[in-house]
């Protein structure tokens, strides 16, 4: 009893960790032993064996529990770790592949709205990715959903790409920061380093993609396509690693790929024989046909 009364904590100390489970264990494997004697002594008085029997197990078992309780945390850890499912990302999108792209950087975002002359409208996503300490340079990034005016579409961002990316710089909060005994940089004093990153959901044709660099190069800017082939590639590296969240389900194209793949892996020969059976049942089928009508005309 001195032993037990020496491992607990005095008033004005709270249990902690490992060593408060412990202390719980032995207090509890103690009373247990307390209940096991007083049946043992009590045995004469009608007690019964059992009942003493039981509370040495109990008491047991809260004792080395108390004594091996760091082993069997790290084992309840390891297996805890063990069975928990692997976390897996969200298939990507292009929007949110403008997000991830460049996680060294800063961004601000705007949806700005592009207006015709039919009177129609398209909002689109714009990106500005600035860095105010290393290189002291910003570039742009937008996303063009699908859209039958895709052309026009670039042929405004070209024209305007750096009036929007100053507006997103002026829009909104003024973001100055300073380093330590450095004067304070702007968003606005940064130089555009002539990077535009287009991503479009529509698929562009090489001359179309040539057309759309050519507009961006009159307006002195440096554009990068990203379009379906770049989200594709996005999910491929996702399902390579195992990270991909969700089952893709297989266009035409890949449908009739798999069917010519399965084809192709049969041999000459056994194309023949499968012909040849087809053929001898189509012609059992004929011949069942043809024979009722036989019959009818004989009799």
């Amino acid at each position: 009893m001195i032993w037990i009364l020496r491992g607990l904590r005095m008033g004005d100390e709270f249990l902690r960790g490992d060593k408060a489970v412990q202390d719980w264990c032995h207090i509890f494997a103690f009373c247990f032993a307390l209940a096991c004697v007083d049946a043992l002594v009590g045995l004469g008085f009608g007690r019964h064996l059992g009942v003493s029997a039981v509370c040495f197990v109990v008491a047991s078992l809260f004792y080395l529990t108390g004594v091996k309780w760091p082993q069997i945390k790290h084992r309840l850890r390891r297996k805890t770790k063990a069975s928990a499912p692997a976390e897996k990302e969200v298939a990507p999108t292009l929007p949110s592949l403008m997000d991830t792209s460049f996680p060294q950087l800063n961004k601000l975002w705007g949806k700005p709205i592009l207006h015709f002359e039919d009177g129609s409208s398209l909002e689109v996503k714009s990106a500005l990715y600035f860095d105010l300490f290393t290189s002291g340079a910003k570039f742009l990034g937008f996303y063009v959903p699908s859209t039958p005016r895709v052309m026009e579409v670039c042929a405004v961002l070209a024209a305007h790409a750096t009036e929007l990316g100053d507006a997103l710089a002026k829009g909104g909060l003024s973001i100055t920061c300073k380093a330590p005994g450095e004067n304070p940089q702007t968003v606005s004093d940064l130089t555009y380093s002539g990077k535009v990153y287009l991503h479009h959901d529509d698929v562009l044709t090489h001359g179309q993609m040539a057309e759309v660099e050519e507009m961006f190069k009159a307006h002195k800017l440096s554009v990068v396509l990203r379009g379906p082939d770049y989200l594709t590639s996005a999910w491929l590296d996702l399902e390579t690693q195992g990270k991909l969240n969700m089952k893709l389900e297989p266009s035409e194209s890949q449908k009739f790929d798999a069917v010519v793949r399965k084809v192709l892996s049969v041999s000459y020969d056994e194309l023949k024989r499968r012909e040849r059976k087809y053929k001898q049942k189509r012609a059992r089928k004929k011949r069942a046909k043809t024979l009722p009508a036989s019959r009818d005309l004989g009799a």
